[in-house]
């Protein structure tokens, strides 16, 4: 963007503006390479990608969209996935870790799940009575163990013979 804030002599804020705008009007990601290449601050192809399949846009629809391989998309909806069962089980800051998916991805699924199904109930807001798991576990010294079941924790894990958990 600097390149085209030096050559229109303009700020580089006016063409992200700009660049937000066309994005917001025609649904499409500009390819600039912050989102090509998922760097920098910017929104990341993945949030776009599972926002048009919340939408109810096929998968092959929003791979031809998006201009991604399927094999990506279906990456991409894996991963929304994983974090959605996770988030249900697991505070926030424990879902990068046990996804592996970088923290600011996760933070966009997370913000994907509250716009699209705020239904939905989440760690932070299971609750059994008039206190929530985590507010009563620490409301006591004593540590207290996890009550998520472990197949949660297996989501993406391998079994021994080297085939996949399914």
């Amino acid at each position: 963007m600097l390149d085209l804030s030096l050559i229109l002599g303009v700020s580089q804020k006016v063409i992200c503006g700009h660049i937000h705008a066309y994005e917001q009007e025609t649904e499409q990601i500009v390819p600039i390479r912050a989102t090509v290449h998922d760097i920098g601050s910017s929104v990341t192809h993945k949030a776009e990608v599972v926002r048009r399949f919340l939408r109810n846009e096929s998968p092959d629809r929003v791979a031809r969209a998006t201009h991604h391989s399927q094999a990506a998309v279906d990456r991409y909806l894996s991963a929304y996935q994983r974090i959605r069962l996770l988030a249900q089980r697991f505070p926030k800051d424990q879902l990068p870790t046990l996804s592996g998916i970088a923290p600011s991805v996760v933070a966009e699924y997370q913000a994907l799940i509250q716009e699209y199904e705020p239904q939905l109930k989440l760690y932070a807001t299971v609750t059994e009575g008039s206190q929530s798991t985590a507010a009563r576990a620490s409301a006591t010294d004593t540590p207290q163990p996890s009550t998520a079941p472990l197949e949660a924790v297996a989501v993406g894990s391998r079994r021994s013979d080297g085939r996949g958990a399914r």
